[in-house]
């Protein structure tokens, strides 16, 4: 069976500090997977690493994972596009 996820060697870095450093795994087609680790451990950066949703994907993704309510969920992800003025179609 071949891996449906494969990192190898990953890295990211915020103002030249690491967060994600020399991470290496695979998940298997049907395999159940958990991050796991202390705040600041880079669990969230690896999955938007991962994920390489769009920024309206990436909130709703954020906002089922915190059950966040649809309808109070699609308010706050409106509300903060518009905050920080990020246009998404409709």
């Amino acid at each position: 069976m071949s891996a449906a996820v494969l990192l190898e060697n990953v890295y990211k870095f915020y103002n030249q500090v690491p967060v994600v450093n020399d991470l290496s795994f695979s998940i298997e087609a049907g395999e159940i997977f958990a991050l796991l680790g202390p705040n600041g451990a880079g669990k969230s950066t690896t999955i938007r690493m991962l994920t390489t949703l769009t920024v309206w994907e990436n909130m709703e993704l954020h906002g089922r994972l915190h059950h966040i309510a649809n309808s109070q969920r699609q308010r706050l992800i409106n509300q903060w596009l518009e905050y920080v003025e990020v246009k998404y179609p409709n």
